[in-house]
């Protein structure tokens, strides 16, 4: 692994080196003018946000409006039309609650991944015009930006469309009579945004659709939105809504992921919440993540938080399996070209993502992953920085039925007879896109420290950045030439690396190397080494302690640790 250190420090006296490595970080997440620090470390208030400068039209804003108007004054059927991710359950909740609690006629529905697949579904939209015949509005939510043909049919059929959607779109689009788009936010942002509007046109609760910023700051987190710009403000906002949250539904699903901590991050955002109500939708009915979100009854939400918790454990062995075997053919089919692209018959379809993401962290290369029914296969792909796999897919278009997703994400379905072609059509790309640098695996370093810079005020300056996530990570720094006076294996499987580091001035420090386990033998062959890091307390009996979380190390030539 290649560590690309952003920046030097020059300064000598502790505090002066501080204030350095500040304005250090602020220029290594492009955040230089005032205006810029102002909106990170003071980001404004979403309630109080225009929608210009969350890139919505207000135009089209004013179009759904006008359309809710028509629907509520002839008393028509409308339809919350989501996807089964949890920034769509996320995004369905906010607005169907929205419209509920405003007296709209209006049902909450998420798509079968493994029956309908992801979007609007034409035979789902003629079945609910069917049971439904005052069924007049369509309001999509998280997709629907590249569903022409489902757009034109639902026309056909009689019903209007607002779409929702913050994924890429293609060159036009659909013909819906309002689109509430940006790329700037989650789908779940996009779905609060058309929820505020709609609350203060109608004159809903102020209080209801502030804290309805939850359910958004969850989306956006599980999402992998860049924690920058409107995005980091809809999180911040969040945060401090779930963690006073009234919300039934959620409350037991942190109790029952074993959440202890009252004031949640994105970690548990990111690592706890989200996988269990994006399991619902892998393995099972998204409709269970709803409910449980939904829900005010305590009971109905502990069993739903329960069934949430056992369906994530079947994800987690799903994903697990087939990340196995779709590594195991990779490899044997060779690994000369510098995308991964793996097939097989029945693939649990939920999971192929997940294990695509596997594929790329492992081997840092995009990954992807499909699963073949008879005629028809269903993919799902990750990337690496620097390609985007989105955009490589639809430069083969006429091999594939459908595509849509992020730079870094996608989804596609295509014909099995295509498979081959577009396997090739997706190595040339990556062959002619792909360059060395993009493939090397790097750390980025935010600069370089002695063990002395660090204490519970640096500590508390760096934790001003949080929230963390993509596009704000958490600093990371090196130090060099450290000595090793202890090191040993911890964790039931002993496969975490724990150490004991000192500095010039002797003072000991611990170091933990998590999933690191296996390079234990690096670190007994070496009494020095470089150290990757990044800064974490622990906090025991009402006391804090630093304690540095590897990222990575270079060993250096010196006696082995006893």
């Amino acid at each position: 692994m290649r560590w690309q250190v952003l920046g030097e420090l020059s300064e000598k006296n502790h505090q002066a080196r501080v204030e350095e490595l500040i304005k250090l970080l602020l220029k290594n997440r492009d955040l230089t003018t005032a205006k810029q620090k102002k909106s990170f470390f003071e980001p404004k208030d979403p309630m109080e946000t225009p929608l210009k400068e969350v890139g919505i039209s207000a135009r089209e804003m004013g179009k759904a409006l006008v359309l809710l108007e028509k629907a509520k004054k002839e008393d028509r059927q409308i339809i919350v039309y989501g996807d089964y991710d949890s920034d769509g359950v996320c995004a369905t909740a906010i607005v169907w609650e929205t419209l509920y609690e405003l007296g709209f006629k209006a049902m909450p529905y998420l798509p079968n991944r493994f029956e309908e697949g992801y979007g609007l579904n034409k035979e789902s939209l003629r079945r609910l015009k069917e049971k439904q015949p005052d069924l007049g509005l369509v309001i999509t939510v998280d997709q629907g930006i590249v569903a022409h043909q489902a757009v034109g049919l639902a026309n056909k059929l009689g019903m209007e469309v607002i779409i929702s959607d913050h994924h890429q779109p293609k060159k036009t689009f659909p013909s819906a009579q309002a689109v509430v788009h940006t790329t700037e936010l989650s789908g779940s942002g996009v779905g609060w945004y058309l929820a505020r509007e709609v609350s203060r046109h109608f004159g809903g609760s102020v209080r209801k659709i502030e804290k309805r910023l939850e359910l958004a700051a969850i989306g956006t987190v599980t999402d992998l939105l860049a924690l920058l710009g409107p995005s980091r403000a809809i999180v911040v906002y969040g945060l401090r809504q779930i963690g006073k949250t009234s919300r039934v539904g959620l409350s037991q699903l942190i109790k029952t992921a074993g959440i202890t901590d009252p004031q949640l991050g994105t970690y548990e955002l990111g690592f706890m919440i989200g996988p269990r109500l994006n399991s619902a939708g892998r393995v099972g009915d998204a409709m269970l993540a709803l409910r449980l979100v939904c829900s005010n009854d305590k009971d109905r939400c502990r069993d739903f938080a329960r069934q949430l918790e056992e369906t994530n454990g079947s994800r987690q062995l799903l994903m697990e399996q087939l990340a196995a075997q779709a590594k195991e053919t990779w490899l044997a089919e060779g690994k000369e070209s510098k995308i991964i692209f793996v097939t097989g018959e029945g693939w649990p379809e939920g999971v192929i993502g997940l294990a695509a993401s596997k594929l790329t962290e492992e081997f840092h290369l995009p990954a992807v992953v499909v699963s073949v029914e008879g005629e028809l296969a269903k993919g799902s792909a990750r990337s690496i920085s620097g390609f985007n796999i989105t955009a490589a897919i639809r430069q083969a278009s006429e091999l594939v039925i459908d595509a849509g997703g992020h730079p870094m994400a996608a989804g596609f379905s295509a014909e099995t007879k295509n498979l081959k072609k577009l396997k090739q059509a997706l190595v040339d790309i990556a062959e002619e896109k792909i360059d060395a640098a993009k493939l090397e695996k790097t750390l980025r370093v935010d600069a370089e420290l002695s063990l002395g810079d660090l204490d519970l005020d640096l500590w508390r300056q760096l934790e001003s950045f949080a929230p963390f996530g993509v596009g704000n990570p958490r600093p990371d720094f090196v130090v060099r030439g450290v000595k090793v006076v202890e090191a040993r294996l911890v964790g039931k499987g002993r496969e975490h690396v724990k150490l004991t580091v000192v500095g010039e001035s002797q003072k000991k420090w611990e170091a933990i190397g998590f999933r690191l386990g296996s390079r234990y033998s690096e670190i007994t062959d070496s009494g020095q080494i470089d150290l990757a890091f990044d800064l974490q307390v622990n906090e025991w009996n009402q006391t804090r302690k630093l304690q540095l979380r590897i990222k990575d190390w270079r060993s250096i030539s010196g006696p082995k640790v006893d």
